[in-house]
């Protein structure tokens, strides 16, 4: 447990931060000057709530829900948080957590415990999570929609045809309805365990515009006006900026991921009280054509979720 305490402050020291840019009731400054082909876009003012979020970590597993006296664990650090000056609490705990799909009702006893730990110290707390990666050698778990199992949710590489994986994770893709359809039980859990705000982490859609190709996202592309992709060896469309119909493709998957939080943001609405949502990792147009279009940043800040 010492040396347990010893990795929780060094992630402490490591992950104190002040989040910003948020959404509610706000001030909106209109930019029409939005990137090409996407028009004018709407900034909302942060909440000022979230200028004043000041937040530690704390790990949480499962071996540590299973670890008599955890629950005394949890309270000593929420305490040296506070003792810092924090105010909010964020929890990193089973990343993948798709992988994790058949212990999401454990994890959501536990997160309804650190909670009620939490919020009797007078602090906010935040659940952090990938909504889209998990490690290929969980594949197999069924989601509890029919007979679908994680995989069949997976991106597809556009070179491949085989599920899009970044380093030895495979990304799941956040335009086939069974996704979000599973994910959103676990969002329900979470918020109804007295969590304050939710990080919905990884929607960049990794590795590069190659992904999705899967038939949902074919399909939704063509729906919204775009074309049957070609094959991923012509160069005159892959990878080259100068071509207007890739920057469509761009444009389309900045808009999925956006839809994404939109959905988010819509069942968060659904309950009686402010939960927060964040995100992280979620610049789908890939880093190299940040550089030269900002239509992530543009397209996401309609959403009026909070970056990390």
């Amino acid at each position: 447990m010492k040396d347990f305490k010893v990795m929780s402050m060094i992630m402490l020291l490591a992950m104190i931060a002040v989040m910003c840019f948020g959404c509610g009731e706000n001030k909106v400054v209109t930019n029409d000057q939005g990137g090409e082909g996407l028009g004018g876009w709407a900034f909302k003012e942060p909440q000022e709530s979230r200028w004043n979020i000041r937040m530690g970590s704390v790990p949480l597993s499962l071996q540590l829900f299973s670890t008599p006296g955890w629950e005394q664990y949890v309270e000593d650090h929420v305490r040296i948080l506070k003792g810092f000056g924090l105010n909010s609490v964020e929890s990193h705990m089973h990343h993948y957590r798709f992988g994790e799909i058949d212990n999401w009702p454990e994890i959501e006893r536990n997160v309804k415990k650190v909670a009620q730990i939490v919020h009797s110290l007078g602090m906010k707390y935040f659940a952090h999570h990938s909504a889209v990666f998990v490690y290929d050698n969980k594949l197999e778990k069924k989601i509890g929609i029919g007979e679908y199992t994680v995989g069949d949710l997976a991106q597809i590489d556009a070179r491949t045809g085989k599920p899009h994986k970044a380093g030895t994770a495979v990304v799941l893709c956040p335009n086939n309805p069974l996704h979000f359809q599973a994910y959103s039980r676990h969002l329900r859990g979470l918020i109804e365990a007295g969590v304050d705000g939710i990080m919905s982490d990884d929607l960049v859609m990794y590795k590069g515009p190659y992904s999705c190709t899967c038939h949902y996202c074919r399909a939704k592309f063509i729906a919204e006006g775009g074309f049957e992709l070609p094959d991923a060896k012509d160069d005159s469309f892959w990878m080259n900026m100068e071509n207007p119909k890739f920057r469509q493709w761009l444009a389309f998957r900045i808009r999925s991921v956006a839809a994404h939080y939109k959905r988010c943001a819509d069942l968060f609405a659904e309950y009686d009280r402010t939960i927060e949502l964040f995100y992280c990792n979620a610049d789908p147009s890939s880093a190299w054509a940040n550089v030269r279009r900002a239509w992530n940043l543009e397209e996401i800040a309609k959403t009026g979720i909070t970056a990390h």
